[in-house]
């Protein structure tokens, strides 16, 4: 069974509590995806505090998806490229990997 939640919270070892976009959890695999959506890179306040919190995962244990073999607990990031939008072929990707 997959369940799929909004802005779970997860608790970090460093005990500061992170909202991701999107936790899906797979009971018969065990992996826990965090799904982060990035809209505003090109704003740069916005870009540092995505940089903390990614290294702030990474730090955690948590793998990007394209580095996740064997991980219980994975991160995948979307993108918007100011003037192009969101890549659905990307994300159409990313949720084949979630659902198998």
């Amino acid at each position: 069974m997959q369940t799929i939640g909004s802005s779970a919270a997860e608790r970090g070892s460093s005990g500061r509590t992170r909202w991701p976009d999107f936790t899906v959890e797979d009971d018969a695999s065990g992996i826990t995806f965090y799904w982060e959506h990035l809209g505003l890179l090109s704003d740069p306040a916005y870009a540092r505090r995505w940089a903390a919190k990614r290294q702030a995962y990474l730090e955690d244990g948590v793998r990007p998806v394209n580095d996740s073999d064997g991980a219980d607990r994975v991160l995948i990031e979307t993108r918007e490229a100011e003037g192009a939008g969101l890549d659905m072929l990307e994300v159409e990707r990313l949720a084949r990997i979630i659902l198998g």
